[in-house]
């Protein structure tokens, strides 16, 4: 960008504030260190900086006492079975049928707060369902920090809670008492009065057919409805979230679209542009207040002054403008993917005002290209055809017929037609996810994401030889990016956090073989009263992220070790999600129902092999030490591995017993592992003292959940630990635990909290 507004400096250079104080790290620090001096030697007026320098020390010192609240917040101390005043919003809470009630709240002290409750009774259930206005409950529950996440390349839901203001969460145990909650003054009671109205809009927009009904309440009225991304997986993949709240296409929607209405009912234009400068902010109260629409609020208020009062605003102006008043409502609002696409975006739109509609599409893609892949480490690259079919669609087509099958919801014959058209654009979206293209990128170094984020801002004005100069240098930033993730020098055997189940993954030097031993799998307890809940395990948000963070599409070979559905429930949703050469099998194991059940309907092209310890496994670092003969997939039948591992051993077993420990130690009274997974998540049915005694082993993993009903890991398998000098690693004290190695070297531990390293 060759000029640049003055307003749209003075954002730029708060925006480069905002990240290097709101999150210090290698990539805010330098990008901060680059951008601060290069928008400072653009200003060519002294002038300027009388006004320049004082507003970003102002900003700076905001950035900073913000961040010290939150620290001061974040060290609260842990308050167990205490007693809790909570207001909460019913369009802000998330019910399931098996009655877990979640959402955002806030105590009586005025801190907001993540809430969890298990409902006891069905009533209970259709109570809230039923509610529409605010209520103020009386809990008994324990407070408590948002949990940073226990595996690498997992979700970070403790940084973002941190960027809407929250630090704490309350996991309430009884509801004493419930009732509406009481406005304590008149703006408050205008708040009530729009949220209940956002939560009876969103009730009767849940009665709609879908996909228009999950479409009217998250595009429409800005309800947080999860449903949309895990029903509708196309609109990720193909990178248009950006299309819903996000980018605030829908507010831009709404206010055109109550001008001509204004205008069809003769209204003078002072006058409609007076009520929807009213209006606009009842918009942003009336949707709880979502961070992602402050821009899109601010701007269109912007626009309306700038047409109606006369104001000689450029659209540089009113962007920096919004950007501005953003942050000092949300001050981390750019450490957000909402609102880095939200802001870059409509910036984009704003530079490349002259360029044809495909050259601003590709351009979009491009700035959207490091901001989605930092997040997923996927692209797809049918994205910039998806984008430019989608924006005009979804503009012209899918958010009238959404609010026109809202609207129509007394006409049934509207409203299906509305349906028809909402379907034929999510149908479309899905067909054209389904084709293949979608390229695993992995985690690039955050050097590359820097320079793939900033290059395209430059090609803007540029000559044809200094734009191709500068996308050659984007093409070597992604390829040098790409080859540092895909053939890395160092392997690991890492054991996944995923709560009470096993999961391992076994990568080679330069990714030569990939191998996962175990999925993990949620254990689903069903109450009366209440709907069964569909078990969800955590290789959705633990595992495939980590796959593809590291470059992985395909692997190898995956191993189950035995039925239990702590080892292979999730078998189904990887072998969908990955592609995998063969399934290591106890001989036996295919023959029981779970397998038919969990696993053979998501098989494809898989070759399965049963194993028993006279199967060799050629190419893959793994020697089958049990069992001996085939069996019935129970736990004394587990598939047991001798992992090689650099110049150590490991041992993985499953959930195989003692006297089965015993019977391998006597057929391989040679073998001597340096690293054992504790069998069974440590319970005392295995990890036999005596074989312990002959293996003498170093480090002994334990993949345990945290708080899990059967007391794993068991003293007598600590004891035995520490009898035999054991250094003792587990997924309940240390999260992800990760053996890092190269070849024909020694490797070592890395765990994912504190990222101690021994």
């Amino acid at each position: 960008m060759r000029e640049v507004d003055g307003c749209l400096r003075l954002a730029l250079l708060v925006a480069l504030l905002s990240l290097v104080i709101g999150q210090p790290n290698p990539l805010t620090i330098t990008a901060a260190s680059c951008g601060l001096p290069a928008l400072a030697w653009g200003v060519r007026r002294r002038q300027s900086w009388y006004w320049l320098l004082p507003l970003c020390c102002c900003y700076a010192c905001y950035f900073a006492l913000h961040q010290q609240a939150l620290t001061k917040d974040s060290r609260l101390p842990v308050q167990v079975n205490g007693r809790w005043t909570l207001l909460v919003q019913p369009a802000d809470w998330h019910l399931t049928d098996d009655g877990r009630l979640t959402g955002r709240g806030r105590l009586a002290n005025g801190q907001s707060v993540n809430y969890y409750y298990q409902l006891d009774q069905p009533q209970a259930l259709a109570a809230f369902r039923k509610a529409r206005a605010p209520l103020l409950l009386q809990v008994q529950g324990d407070y408590q920090p948002i949990e940073a996440p226990s595996n690498f390349y997992q979700f970070d839901y403790r940084g973002y809670a941190r960027c809407q203001g929250l630090t704490h969460q309350l996991v309430i145990h009884q509801i004493r008492q419930q009732g509406l909650a009481r406005p304590k003054g008149p703006w408050q009671a205008v708040y009530f009065r729009l949220r209940t109205s956002q939560a009876q809009a969103l009730a009767a927009a849940a009665t709609l057919p879908q996909p228009l009904s999950v479409y009217a309440q998250t595009v429409l009225l800005g309800g947080r409805e999860p449903a949309l991304y895990r029903n509708h997986p196309g609109l990720q993949e193909l990178g248009l979230v950006h299309l819903f709240s996000m980018s605030g296409f829908h507010v831009a929607f709404l206010l055109a679209f109550c001008q001509k209405l204004g205008r069809w009912l003769r209204i003078e234009r002072a006058w409609l542009a007076g009520m929807l400068l009213v209006l606009l902010p009842l918009f942003y109260c009336f949707t709880g207040m979502a961070a992602v629409l402050i821009r899109a609020v601010i701007a269109g208020e912007a626009r309306l002054i700038k047409r109606h009062w006369g104001l000689q605003w450029s659209a540089q102006s009113i962007w920096g403008l919004s950007l501005l008043l953003t942050l000092l409502l949300q001050p981390m609002i750019l450490l957000t993917l909402g609102g880095q696409l939200s802001f870059s975006l409509t910036l984009a739109l704003i530079v490349t005002k002259r360029y044809r509609y495909w050259q601003r599409t590709f351009f979009l893609s491009v700035i959207t290209f490091p901001l989605l892949t930092a997040q997923h480490y996927t692209w797809n690259c049918w994205q910039t055809l998806a984008n430019g079919l989608a924006i005009p669609l979804f503009t012209y087509l899918v958010l009238p017929a959404v609010l026109l099958g809202y609207l129509g919801c007394f006409l049934p014959v509207l409203v299906q037609l509305a349906n028809g058209l909402v379907a034929t654009f999510d149908q479309t979206v899905a067909w054209l996810a389904s084709w293949p293209g979608q390229i695993v990128l992995g985690a690039l170094p955050w050097g590359c994401w820097c320079l793939l984020f900033l290059l395209p801002w430059f090609w803007v004005g540029q000559g044809r030889i200094r734009q191709l100069w500068l996308f050659t240098l984007w093409c070597g930033a992604l390829g040098l990016g790409y080859y540092q993730v895909h053939w890395p020098s160092q392997g690991e055997y890492t054991t996944f956090d995923i709560g009470q189940g096993d999961a391992a993954l076994l990568r080679e030097p330069y990714n030569r073989t990939v191998t996962l031993i175990d999925t993990g799998g949620k254990v689903s307890f069903g109450r009366p009263g209440f709907a069964k809940a569909v078990p969800v395990g955590r290789a959705e948000q633990v595992i495939l992220p980590y796959l593809h963070a590291k470059g992985i599409a395909k692997v190898d070979a995956l191993s189950l070790s035995h039925q239990d559905q702590d080892h292979i429930g999730d078998a189904g949703f990887l072998l969908q999600h990955v592609k995998v050469d063969r399934l290591l099998v106890p001989a036996g194991l295919p023959a029981q129902p779970a397998f038919a059940k969990k696993v053979r309907p998501y098989l494809g092209r898989t070759k399965v092999l049963e194993l028993t310890d006279q199967v060799a496994l050629p190419g893959l670092p793994l020697k089958v030490l049990y069992p001996f003969a085939p069996g019935q997939g129970e736990n004394e039948d587990s598939l047991s591995f001798a992992v090689q591992a650099g110049q150590a051993t490991i041992f993985t077993a499953g959930d195989l017993d003692q006297q089965g420990e015993a019977a391998i130690l006597a057929k391989y009274p040679t073998f001597r592992p340096d690293i054992i997974k504790f069998g069974h998540h440590g319970s005392k049915t295995a990890t036999n003292p005596a074989v312990m005694a002959a293996w003498r082993p170093h480090y002994g993993l334990i993949s345990a959940g945290r708080r899990n009903r059967y007391g794993h890991p068991h003293a007598a398998t600590l004891a035995t630990a520490a009898k035999e000098g054991m250094v003792v690693y587990s997924t309940q004290q240390q999260g992800m635990l990760r053996y890092v190695y190269k070849d024909g070297e020694k490797g070592r531990f890395q765990v994912c909290w504190n990222h101690e390293i021994s």
